[in-house]
């Protein structure tokens, strides 16, 4: 069945011989692609990453974790080649040097004498290699993230995880390389998410608690290269999952989940940050965001997307994808990836020339049998 790619108010109706024309600020989806469909009922994670024109879907499964080229819209160019088990604890991707490098979790077995572990794979012409393989996830660990610095050393992040007790971690993937844990011992903490900016690599996470009366409470921190953490949001959610990625002309940009007022929905908050981690320039509510799987942001021909899956009913999903200007304004209206039916837990995007193309993911649910990995263009006015 083919999903319905919804956007309110983006056509106005040509008259006789006038043109159809995409109002101003508007975006439309171009034609949606099947990437995979997964053997069994779940996806555990997918990421995208590109490099110029060159697009890199990946994912993981029941089968092990997976990567096909697309082309600049998003259409497969290419089979789906297996890099290794399943990445159940997560996955993250970036392209450097012509290299693929995938970060992948795999938690720990219960029972056994298995804490886990991150994998750093590398894709290079269709060669896969294992580079390294470093820290412990714990059964409960979920999330990591990767990023290359300006010497081209990959940097791992991940969260481990046993029960309430939860901890981020960072290590650059070296040899002889060591772990650091980024959060303090007394909090819970989620998976730290890297950055790549100038000289450094930033790194965010969250640390929650629970107050006096249950309900929670905590920060999300943020570090630049090895300047000491420090808290730039409060928290009352703890899912928060923060991210960062590259703003517009040089920005960073810094995204996480919370609920404002305590007891809505999460929305996902965005905020342009110094590249020094110094100082917040704003925080804008954005799309609700509530789904399995986290949201993100993508800078894209000067302006800022937010991709965001969440709710539509009690069963359904679909992706919000929203756009802003870099000052983190709104433009237009929400466009949202639905389906009838369907369950899209997960979303991941990627800048390809002048628009975005979204990966993103559904699972089995009540009205379909079968998951799926698709890929969609998304397409603005010029102005």
């Amino acid at each position: 069945m083919r999903s319905r790619l919804l956007f309110a108010l983006l056509l106005a109706v040509g008259c006789g011989d006038d043109p159809v024309r995409i109002l101003d600020g508007a975006c439309a989806f171009a034609d949606e692609h099947r990437i995979a469909i997964p053997d069994g009922p779940v996806i555990d994670d997918l990421a995208i990453a590109s490099d110029g024109d060159r697009v890199l879907a990946v994912w993981s499964e029941r089968a092990g974790a997976f990567v096909r080229a697309l082309d600049a819209h998003g259409a497969p160019s290419g089979e789906a080649t297996r890099i290794g088990p399943s990445c159940e604890g997560g996955l993250a991707a970036v392209v450097h040097d012509g290299a693929l490098h995938v970060a992948c979790g795999r938690r720990g077995r219960e029972g056994r004498d298995d804490e886990g572990g991150v994998q750093l794979y590398v894709v290079r012409e269709g060669a896969v290699s294992a580079r390294a393989s470093l820290g412990a996830m714990g059964r409960d660990g979920s999330g990591v993230s990767v990023a290359i610095d300006a010497q081209g050393a990959p940097w791992l992040g991940w969260q481990e995880a046993e029960g309430a007790v939860s901890e981020a971690w960072i290590a650059r993937a070296s040899d002889g390389a060591t772990t650091e844990r980024l959060s303090s011992p007394r909090f819970r903490a989620s998976r730290p998410a890297l950055l790549a900016s100038g000289d450094r690599v930033l790194a965010t996470w969250a640390e929650t608690w629970l107050d006096r009366d249950g309900d929670v409470e905590g920060r999300v921190m943020l570090r630049a290269g090895a300047r000491a953490a420090r808290p730039v949001a409060d928290l009352a959610f703890d899912a928060s999952l923060p991210m960062l990625r590259d703003g517009v002309a040089g920005d960073v940009v810094l995204g996480f989940r919370d609920r404002r007022p305590g007891g809505s929905r999460p929305r996902f908050q965005i905020a342009r940050v110094q590249s020094d981690a110094t100082a917040i320039d704003r925080i804008e509510s954005a799309a609700h965001a509530n789904a399995t799987g986290a949201s993100t942001t993508i800078a894209c021909g000067g302006d800022v997307f937010v991709i965001a899956p969440r709710t539509h009913s009690r069963t359904e999903r679909l992706v919000s994808v929203r756009r802003y200007t870099r000052e983190l304004e709104a433009r237009g209206p929400e466009m949202q990836i639905y389906e009838h039916g369907a369950a899209f837990e997960h979303a991941d995007a990627t800048c390809v020339g002048d628009h975005v193309v979204v990966l993103f993911a559904s699972r089995r649910s009540q009205l379909q049998q079968q998951g799926s990995v698709r890929a969609v263009a998304v397409n603005c006015a010029s102005e």
